[in-house]
């Protein structure tokens, strides 16, 4: 698995050492929005197989919306109705690696 800046260097990639069975959680405190122009935090967590946290510091999250046109995702995870109805499929990855998280939300 690889990711800028982080790990060993070989190039322009690095290698990410994840533990065996790490996972990707997200959520969001509530994922159905009321209105246009409301805004919510996506929170996100690494966990090791046990399920204890691991720290995110060196590692880039990207993420993305399914409908950009009904939400907005910032780099920082804030998320943005742009439409007074409408869903979207939020999706986090780890940069360099096969982990992903996906969260519904609406509005």
């Amino acid at each position: 698995m690889t990711s800028p800046n982080t790990g060993s260097n070989s190039g322009d990639t690095t290698t990410v050492a994840l533990p065996k069975g790490a996972r990707l959680v997200v959520s969001v405190p509530n994922r159905f929005l009321s209105s246009k122009g409301q805004s919510v935090q996506l929170n996100t967590q690494l966990l090791d197989a046990s399920g204890q946290t691991l720290p995110l510091d060196d590692l880039k999250l990207l993420f993305s919306s399914s409908r950009p046109l009904d939400f907005s995702i910032s780099e920082s995870g804030l998320v943005r109705s742009l439409k007074s109805n409408g869903f979207s499929s939020l999706t986090v990855r780890v940069e360099g690696t096969d982990l992903v998280a996906v969260q519904q939300i609406s509005v």
